[in-house]
């Protein structure tokens, strides 16, 4: 069954992602040591941005720079990655139509969501059921990002609290809802059109417009999939890189996306 794999609720310490890849590091441990640099002898792909392996800081943890930390986010620690590439940009609704078209992805039909994708192609697919979003990653020969993965790529190693820093400022970086400062009409808009919010290995769009599902479950209270990154009209801590969201009746399913990852 496609959609079984969100229903176990083995989470235990690293919350939802049964990932052996992961390791917890001590409490004494830095994120000071140099990331583990890979020997590449291919061309990688021109989508994807390379993620070094290594420490990083993971969750929140209440401090003078973050104060917005919530029940959901696990508390902050020090994890290790190996390698991986992960899309620069969301996945759009051109890329996901040609998918449909090769016949190896479905209409968009998460919670009854429907979506014209012969619209605005570069703008990121929506309405993807979870299980469509792998679908589509597999047909790339690609796959979701783990939850550590996606945090990693979208804060880096300095624990900052928005792709960009730790700048609450959302206008120029962040596509906002009708009525804020800097607000656009539009629900939308195409990929990469915030060239500001960019992650330190420059993945692009990784706070607000859409959200992304992962892979892994929410908690054992809730073993639902999970998406991260805020959506259009979020708060700026609704942005903040540990910030987790879970599956839910309300979702608004035309502000969930999808970014492909990769082992290296």
């Amino acid at each position: 069954m496609r959609t079984a794999k969100y229903l176990w609720a083995g989470l235990g310490l690293l919350w939802g992602c049964d990932q052996a890849s992961v390791l917890a590091l001590s409490a004494d441990a830095s994120v000071e040591a140099p990331e583990q640099m890979p020997v590449i002898d291919k061309p990688l792909p021109l989508e994807m941005v390379l993620v070094p392996g290594g420490a990083f800081y993971y969750g929140c943890s209440l401090t003078e720079t973050d104060v917005n930390c919530r029940d959901e986010e696990p508390p902050g620690r020090i994890l290790s990655l190996p390698t991986f590439l992960i899309d620069r940009l969301e996945v759009t609704r051109a890329e996901y139509l040609a998918c449909m078209e090769q016949g190896a992805c479905s209409p968009p039909n998460y919670r009854d969501c429907q979506l014209d994708l012969s619209t605005w192609p570069r703008r990121p697919v929506s309405c993807l059921h979870p299980y469509q979003a792998e679908e589509y990653c597999a047909f790339r020969g690609k796959r979701l990002p783990t939850e550590f993965e996606w945090e990693k790529a979208a804060r880096g190693t300095d624990g900052r609290i928005y792709p960009w820093g730790n700048s609450p400022e959302l206008c120029g970086r962040v596509h906002q809802k009708k009525g804020s400062d800097c607000a656009s009409d539009s629900e939308q808009l195409n990929v990469g059109s915030f060239p500001e919010n960019q992650s330190p290995y420059g993945a692009l769009d990784m706070a607000g417009g859409v959200s992304e599902w992962v892979e892994g479950s929410f908690s054992t209270k809730y073993p639902v999939p999970v998406h991260r990154g805020g959506r259009w009209g979020d708060r700026y801590d609704a942005l903040r890189c540990s910030h987790r969201m879970r599956a839910h009746v309300k979702d608004l399913p035309q502000f969930i996306g999808t970014r492909c990852a990769r082992d290296l």
